[in-house]
């Protein structure tokens, strides 16, 4: 039984869901060594890792290494090229101040040989002079000294390899200087080898030419005979001479000779004034024809609403507006549609505005109406099958202003606009009625009414100003606003 008892016991603990103390230290065992090879691997992974950056690091160094050393050998090209161009340079430099320095001496030495013989010219010119003077003298000439020339240094020709050496001096034995030998030309240096740069040249004197002392002449003196000549008589002049006048006669004379004078300077002066600045001058033709005048016309200002067509009323004076309007009232423009009409004077050549309109029908206006209003307005006509409708449109930068003084406006409106609304209702007596108000598309519409479908109508929306003789062309002006 003990033993069955224990077979049960062994096998029961060998099942995977029965936790024993030897499973689990089993378990933790595994898990440690699990943790210990992870280990070990990051270590050997770490290890490789810097392996390989310093790997890179030294592969890094080594292209540095190699960029340096060919940039260290091309500078070292280019400053030996640079070396070679200058040498060869200073060496043709020289070779060419060679050969403009014994140009230099060639002609210092013909200019020194001219001067020489124009030396020994002079010397023989005067040695003659002093001779033909002594024979005239009855003396004996002394002999002049003939002082040799002073000696002269040939150059001797440059080499490349040795220095200029100082030539010999070679004393002449005639005055006639011989003609200089011929210089070699300078071999050039070689274009393979570069020879070092040479010292630098010691500077030259200058040259000075020689003193010479000539010897002292005293000419003979030559006594020239005073010439005296005679003496003639002159013959005595007898006759009458006036005698001198006297300080008071001189002033006087002067005086009238003076007054003489000024006399005709002014008879001269008038005569100019007269001729320039009081003679009528005869008129040319060509200033007889008048010139056009050219005057600046004014251009039309833009239409503040639209209209579907535009007349023109041109007259010269304001009189001739009224009978001209009148008659375009009466025209058949078409129902219902807006014709823009311009003033325009052909004397002053400009188109009406504002003010001018209601200056020919005497409509008086408030004090700031004018301040707060555009003088340009657009005058139209509403055409209507019954009446045409006269109105105007004008802009303002004021509406609130200008809304006040309308309204303080209502009071004698009728009356100071009784020119203007008497011409469009033909003369007839206006019935004077209280203004009323409506609204239309949030414009407040003031009006009063003298006949059917005429009256007084106008409103301040959208900063425009509307002012008709109808409610109907008041209200489709607003429509056109509104657009």
């Amino acid at each position: 039984m003990p033993n069955e008892t224990n077979d049960k016991k062994i096998q029961y603990l060998k099942r995977e869901e029965v936790r024993t103390m030897a499973k689990d230290v089993a378990r933790l065992r595994e898990q440690e060594a699990e943790t210990a090879r992870e280990k070990i691997a990051e270590i050997q992974s770490g290890e490789e890792l810097i392996k390989e950056r310093a790997r890179l690091e030294e592969a890094q160094k080594i292209a540095q290494e190699r960029e340096l050393l060919e940039t260290e050998t091309k500078v070292k090209e280019e400053f030996a090229q640079s070396e070679a161009l200058r040498r060869a340079r200073q060496n043709a430099e020289f070779s060419a101040g060679k050969e403009e320095a014994n140009r230099e001496e060639l002609e210092k030495e013909s200019l020194r040989a001219q001067f020489r013989e124009a030396q020994a010219k002079e010397e023989e010119e005067r040695r003659k002079f002093l001779e033909n003077v002594a024979k005239q003298s009855g003396e004996e000439a002394e002999p002049t000294p003939v002082w040799p020339a002073p000696p002269r240094a040939w150059p001797e020709p440059l080499s490349a390899e040795a220095p200029k050496a100082k030539a010999e001096p070679i004393l002449p034995v005639e005055p006639i200087i011989p003609a200089p030998p011929e210089i070699p030309s300078v071999p050039a240096a070689p274009e393979t080898t570069i020879p070092p740069p040479l010292p630098a040249e010691s500077p030259k004197k200058p040259f000075k030419f020689p003193s010479v002392q000539l010897p002292k002449v005293q000419l003979p003196k030559i006594q020239i005979p005073k010439v005296q000549l005679p003496k003639v008589q002159l013959p005595k002049i007898e006759g009458y001479f006036p005698a001198k006048s006297s300080i008071f006669a001189k002033i006087w004379i002067r005086i009238i000779v003076s007054l003489f004078v000024l006399a005709i300077l002014a008879t001269i002066a008038t005569f100019w004034y007269w001729y320039l600045v009081i003679r009528e001058r005869p008129v040319s033709v060509s200033e007889k024809i008048e010139k056009p005048r050219i005057t600046e016309e004014t251009t039309a200002p833009l239409p503040l609403i639209p209209t579907e067509s535009l007349r023109t009323i041109e007259i010269a004076n304001s009189a001739e507006l009224p009978a001209l309007l009148s008659l375009m009232l009466q025209e058949n423009l078409g129902d219902g549609k807006f014709a823009r009409i311009l003033i325009k004077n052909t004397t002053e050549k400009k188109f009406w505005g504002l003010s001018d309109f209601f200056e020919v029908f005497q409509v008086k206006t408030p004090e700031n109406f004018y301040n707060n209003i555009n003088i340009d307005f657009t005058l139209f006509i509403f055409s209507r099958t019954a009446k045409n409708q006269l109105g105007f449109v004008a802009r303002t930068d004021n509406p609130v202003v200008l809304r006040a003084v309308m309204e303080s406006w209502e009071k004698t409106l009728k009356n100071d606009s009784n020119g203007l609304f008497s011409f469009l209702g033909n003369g007839e007596g206006i019935t004077i009625q209280p203004f009323s108000k409506f609204i239309y598309k949030n414009a407040t519409m003031h009006y009063t009414s003298f006949a059917e479908n005429f009256g007084i109508v106008w409103t301040v929306t959208d900063n425009y100003l509307i002012f008709t003789s109808s409610g109907e062309s008041a209200i489709k002006t607003i429509d056109k606003i509104k657009e």
